[in-house]
């Protein structure tokens, strides 16, 4: 890649990230507090499921000694918590909710990048300093870790604006691998491939850095994907795809994820689209226990080291089940198919208890 000179190169003129965040906007409430288990193990189990990283994290350093001392496998859950921890809130997480311009950089999936934290950046710019690219993230630093209830669905402030930082990263860490001369001769197919693209690896991002509850809110805007209001949208595709992993992992390892009931059997024609709404319905009025919370996240990161930089080539997704999904609706069409036989065959090996 040759030198630019001493001025960037911006290119956000060329390639917009969409975020596929939907929550819709009413009065602020306050989450009603958790009532805390007494036992120490069940008590950080809580606090990592409810989102109150603060308070975990204090309790993690306190009571580190008795932690050691727990039973193998709940010392086990503690030390799975603290490592997702690390992961989710580095350093610069404090530095960034203190609202002021800095510097930062985010290592989503051990890939480091140069960003800058701007409070007034509107939107997410990949500029390129002699060759080097950097991106400036926006976000409202006030929202995060915000308990309050934003809107009609039960999702915080600080969910929504965890989800949303983490989205930006996912998409920033596969956009700075594009050479600039790339993305500015780019058609107007290649450009919607790529943001196709950008938006998929954002949202595995975002719902594997996420905290649990910020997790539900990737899988409930997944699932709306299918909602006909996105039909038009050159995005519809990979707006699903946290919400087709889900539909996957749930009917396909019952055996995991027990506390969440099988959607009734859906027709043939047009299975997967008609099944998920009633998995989406279950995840507004339920939190996911932490076992299956725990193994979905980690279905997340093998669903993102599985469709890695080959998807911008292809433009087609591997479910953990062995299908195929595109990121191109008419391209999916026959692919869709495949997987509503895929749904039906759960229902007949194993029917409803």
């Amino acid at each position: 890649m040759r030198n630019f000179p001493a001025q960037c190169l911006t290119l956000f003129a060329c390639v917009v990230i969409a975020l596929t965040l939907y929550v819709p906007i009413a009065p602020a409430a306050e989450k009603a507090p958790t009532t805390l288990p007494a036992g120490l193990h069940d008590r950080i189990v809580a606090r990592y499921i409810n989102g109150t990283w603060e308070e975990l994290g204090k309790e993690l350093s306190i009571e580190a000694k008795n932690i050691g001392a727990l039973p193998a496998a709940q010392k086990a859950d503690a030390d799975y918590i603290r490592k997702a921890m690390a992961e989710c809130r580095p350093a610069w997480w404090k530095l960034c909710k203190a609202g002021q311009k800095i510097k930062f950089r985010p290592a989503p999936w051990g890939h480091s990048l140069s960003g800058t934290y701007d409070p007034e950046a509107k939107i997410i710019r990949l500029d390129f300093y002699n060759g080097s690219p950097s991106v400036t993230f926006g976000w409202n630093a006030a929202n995060m870790d915000n308990l309050a209830v934003e809107g009609e669905l039960p999702f915080t402030k600080g969910e929504t604006v965890d989800l949303d930082i983490w989205t930006a990263i996912g998409s920033a860490e596969s956009w700075i691998d594009v050479p600039p001369r790339v993305q500015l001769n780019m058609t107007e197919a290649a450009r919607s491939g790529l943001n196709r693209f950008l938006d998929c690896r954002g949202n595995i991002c975002g719902a594997y850095y996420a905290t649990p509850g910020a997790r539900r809110l990737a899988i409930w805007n997944g699932i709306s994907g299918w909602s006909h209001e996105y039909d038009k949208s050159v995005t519809n595709m990979s707006r699903k795809t946290v919400g087709a992993l889900f539909a996957a992992e749930v009917l396909g390892h019952r055996q995991i994820y027990v506390s969440i009931p099988r959607p009734e059997e859906p027709p043939a024609d047009g299975a997967e689209s008609k099944m998920v709404w009633q998995l989406q319905e279950w995840i507004r009025y339920h939190e996911i226990p932490f076992a299956e919370d725990r193994a979905f996240r980690d279905a997340l990161k093998a669903f993102a080291t599985t469709n890695d930089a080959r998807v911008r080539a292809t433009g087609k997704l591997t479910l953990p089940n062995g299908l195929a999904m595109s990121l191109d609706p008419e391209a999916d069409k026959p692919l869709a198919v495949q997987r509503d036989k895929w749904i039906k065959a759960q229902y007949a090996k194993a029917p409803a208890r």
